[in-house]
């Protein structure tokens, strides 16, 4: 009103007192009352010309996250991953084949993760969890809403118990002259629309189902499910039908071409008249089918027509716009139907690479744990694809369940993808979850296997899968599954000295079905350096290392298993004459030198550590391997890590390289010396060039191999040898077996080796310190030796006097 006086309003409230307390009066009553919008007419035939006219682009988003956002609590918001996850490539880690080859899981869990046939039932029970969580939120915060006084309820209003609910759905139509706050407006515009509710193909036991199914005909829909020929069903699509009831004829011609010896799809292409009928059907039903008829289409399509003809080019222009607006569940059903025949037509490839891109599009609408990992397993090896569904893990964690995460980890590792986010993310969640109770036996086996595979050193779940394989190692009664834990525990260093000494007792207690356990458990103990009190008589009695495959195909890798079980034995000290004449022999060494003709030099390594094995052990005299030494010194993988580059930076401030210290030296049994040194009595580094005798410098490798040193009394060889995290083992932190082995060898040459822990060298920060660390380890050695040295002598001269 004071607007349409415009200037004129001041004079005329300031000239009449009683028009100012009318005026006063007035606003306050307007600011007491509920907003309407002036736009919004008050006739009933203004309100239907509004809405007749009113845009049918805007619709009613709510933005749930807000709705049920608590403003005053601390909680944490759910962790978002990183736009690009580290991925490693695939070299940069190994593939244990040995646990692949006859401990494979992965036939098993394909069909379980990637099943996507209980998806009903997994979203009915998520529905059922957020309904709860909405519930109780509602709960919470309906006092608040009490104190602010009695508010007047709108059709408008969202029923929070609803607002999950499939079979409820929010109407974009006003039914009501009221008009929302601003908030409420932009909680709205936030908000996507509520998919359509879908048709069903089949019957439903359950009754509310049914009763939200459209009207059938029930004659026709009779008559399709007693067809049992093609003939039959074309027939009876020459009458009227309605999508619903040709989407059940689709289905029922998908079940008669995927029997066994079937010529539906022969005779379907031999009736012209009614392929034609089918083909305008379809063309004409595809925007009205739903999502679960349309992937039936799809399916029936990719069956019927295996080539492009003209049809199937008009299809897939059609379906183009169709697939817009199908539920991403229905993306993963028809891209793993598409999947085995995506490569046989034009037009099956285009609608696949169609829904892959819909998919990546549409990651942040996937819920389902089921369909992420049917996506990411069988489905697709894009890796932008699978960082974003990895991100929409992380997204939904507070929704997955303990068997959610363990598909999780197993699903990694089948596809042999070292995503660290997500693999933390499922072990820490897998103990969070398990804390009322003890992780079952075969998934300790198959989390140790995954661990396994994808070299994941996660201490507190390691340690807590042994810790319960511990307390339920009564109830391993599987050889499997006994097997595949064992190997498992080898290949991650896992030393749980108790666990290895049950299950030493479990394996001589039945020895003859458990024969197979054997090698794997003897490579395990060597793997950790732990000798259990059962081993001899394991190795003694049990132990079967001359059986001969009769395949030739076989017979390579069974010699590379003698070779490793030897070497293990060599390694917890078990091995005896019998054992190391059997793998060294000509016969053997011409087969691995074959093998290192094609660079791989594992083997011959072994085989040469077997050797200084059996000169320290043994008085007779075996067969040496006939390997060129330089030759595999240069195919031979050095380590260039941080701790290699550390301990030389220390070293070579007292010590200056080639003249008082050599780095990455190999001596004559292919032992790498991380350092080198000659030093006396107290210490003190020595010159190298007046001890050091046939050193030839490899300028390809930069390494120094097969070095006598000339020494005396008052001088001794020192052999720096770097131990990180890989050579350890978990829980003990100990020395592995293989690192223990060469530093047996390495003191048999006349080495005093001296070991540098990694993670205890780091710690120092500054760099003379770290000199006189090293320099108090290489003292440690040699009062260690010298007084080792007066003890084996005193004894040896009092036993001489006594003869």
């Amino acid at each position: 009103m004071l607007r349409f006086f415009g200037s004129s309003s001041r004079t005329l409230i300031s000239a009449n007192p009683a028009l100012r307390n009318v005026y006063l009066q007035s606003f306050r009553t307007a600011s007491n009352q509920p907003k309407v919008d002036q736009t919004q007419p008050t006739d009933e035939k203004l309100s239907s010309k509004s809405d007749r006219f009113s845009s049918p682009t805007v619709k009613r988003r709510v933005n749930i996250k807000k709705i049920f956002s608590d403003e005053n609590s601390n909680e944490d918001s759910l962790p978002t991953s990183p736009r690009r996850a580290n991925i490693p490539s695939p070299g940069s880690f190994d593939d244990p084949a040995r646990l692949t080859a006859n401990l494979s899981t992965k036939s098993r869990y394909e069909n379980e993760i990637a099943d996507i046939t209980d998806y009903y039932s997994e979203e009915k029970r998520r529905r059922t969890a957020r309904q709860n969580q909405a519930r109780l939120i509602h709960e919470n915060a309906q006092p608040k809403s009490d104190q602010m006084g009695p508010r007047k309820k709108s059709a408008n209003a969202i029923e929070i118990e609803k607002l999950f609910d499939e079979t409820e759905y929010i109407s974009p139509k006003k039914t009501t002259r009221q008009v929302a706050k601003p908030t409420e407006k932009f909680n709205q515009n936030q908000q996507p629309r509520q998919p359509r509710k879908e048709r069903t193909l089949t019957k439903q036991s359950n009754e509310s189902l049914a009763t939200n199914q459209p009207n059938r005909d029930p004659l026709l829909s009779t008559s399709i499910e007693q067809a049992n020929t093609t003939e039959e069903l074309l027939k009876i699509f020459d009458k009227y039908v309605v999508p619903t009831e040709f989407a059940l004829g689709l289905q029922k011609l998908n079940q008669l071409a995927s029997e066994e010896n079937s010529d539906s799809v022969q005779t379907y292409g031999q009736l012209d008249e009614a392929r034609a009928r089918m083909e305008s059907l379809l063309l004409g039903f595809v925007n009205k089918f739903s999502d679960n008829e349309l992937a039936t289409a799809i399916a029936f399509v990719a069956k019927y027509y295996p080539e492009n003809n003209e049809f199937t080019d008009k299809f897939s222009v059609t379906l183009t716009s169709r697939l817009r607006r199908i539920s991403v569940h229905q993306i993963v059903r028809i891209l793993d139907e598409l999947k085995a025949s995506r490569h046989t037509a034009q037009w099956i490839h285009r609608v696949y690479n169609r829904l892959l891109a819909l998919a990546e599009g549409r990651y942040f609408e996937f819920d389902n744990i089921r369909d992420i990992l049917a996506l990411t397993h069988k489905l697709s090896y894009n890796d932008r694809l699978i960082n974003r569904l990895d991100e929409r893990i992380l997204e939904i964690t507070d929704t997955l369940t303990f068997d959610d995460w363990f598909k999780i980890l197993i699903n990694k590792s089948m596809l042999k993808r070292r995503d660290r986010t997500i693999i933390r993310a499922a072990c820490y969640h897998l103990l969070k979850l398990s804390d009322s109770f003890l992780f079952p036996i075969e998934k300790i086996k198959d989390c140790l296997l995954a661990c396994a595979m994808l070299n994941v050193y996660d201490k507190p779940f390691l340690e807590r899968l042994t810790r319960d394989a511990y307390e339920q190692v009564h109830l391993i009664n599987d050889t499997f599954v006994l097997q595949s834990i064992i190997t498992s525990m080898g290949t991650l260093r896992i030393r749980h000295c108790e666990l290895l000494d049950a299950f030493g007792k479990t394996l001589l207690e039945d020895p003859e079905s458990k024969a197979r356990c054997i090698p794997s458990f003897i490579r395990t103990c060597a793997s950790v350096n732990y000798v259990p009190s059962t081993l001899s008589t394991l190795v003694d009695k049990h132990l079967k290392l001359d059986e001969n495959s009769t395949d030739e195909t076989n017979q390579a890798n069974e010699i590379k298993n003698q070779i490793d079980l030897v070497w293990s034995l060599a390694i917890l000290d078990k091995a005896n004459q019998t054992h190391v004449a059997q793998v060294l022999n000509q016969d053997i060494f011409q087969l691995i030198q074959n093998e290192v003709m094609n660079s791989k030099i594992a083997s011959a390594l072994k085989l040469l550590s077997i050797y200084s094995y059996s000169l320290q052990k043994f008085s007779k005299k075996f067969l040496k391997p006939t390997f060129n030494i330089e030759q595999l010194a240069q195919q031979l993988t050095l380590k260039n890590s941080n701790a290699q580059d550390q301990l030389a930076k220390a070293v070579t401030i007292v010590a200056p390289e080639n003249t008082y210290s050599k780095f990455s030296v190999v001596t004559s049994n292919m032992i790498v010396i991380d350092c080198l040194m000659v030093v006396d009595k107290s210490g003190t580094p020595q010159d190298l060039s007046t001890v050091l005798t046939n050193g030839e410098n490899n300028s390809t490798t930069g390494q120094t191999t097969y070095n006598k040193v000339r020494l005396d009394d008052s001088r001794f060889k020192v052999a720096l040898k770097c131990l990180d995290y890989q050579d350890k083992t978990l829980i003990t932190n100990s020395v592995s077996g293989p690192i223990a082995l060469q530093l047996r060898l390495l003191n048999s040459l006349g080495y005093k080796c001296v070991p540098i822990h990694y993670d205890e060298f780091m710690k120092i920060q500054v760099p003379t310190d770290r000199v006189k660390y090293v320099q108090r380890k290489i003292k440690e050695a040699i009062d260690t030796s010298s007084a080792t040295d007066r003890q084996v002598n005193t004894p040896s001269r009092k036993g001489n006097a006594s003869d």
